[in-house]
């Protein structure tokens, strides 16, 4: 029988994750963090915009107190990872959108739209 972990609001889940780009160019680091029955992904690092806006609402990022860089990846409410694994596989994801923002331009919404 697999045992239910519990962590309690506000609990750091272990050590900060790095996430290297597919194409091994970037990297990206991030924290998980249990708050208000879901996972806040912490921002600790990320390649530079290169001149790009990096304003929250192009670059999709809030601020967060409890980031180094104050920042956090934003979700619509009611969408954010219930799980560990969620939050971890959503981080990845938008960090190869925000590589493919700087390297080509274009914007996180853009690309979501093209692939609809």
């Amino acid at each position: 029988m697999k045992a239910t972990i519990i962590l309690t609001e506000g609990t750091l889940h272990g050590d900060p994750f790095i996430y290297p780009t597919k194409d091994q160019k970037a990297r990206f680091m991030f924290s998980y963090e249990f708050e208000n029955g879901h996972y806040v992904i912490s921002i600790h690092s990320h390649p530079s915009y290169n001149g790009r806006n990096d304003a929250s609402n192009i670059a999709h990022w809030l601020p967060y107190y409890k980031s180094p860089i104050n920042r956090k990846i934003c979700f619509t409410a009611g969408k954010e990872p219930k799980t560990l694994q969620k939050a971890k596989d959503f981080s990845m994801y938008w960090a190869e959108l925000t590589w493919t923002y700087i390297r080509t331009g274009v914007t996180i919404d853009d690309q979501l739209l093209s692939r609809n």
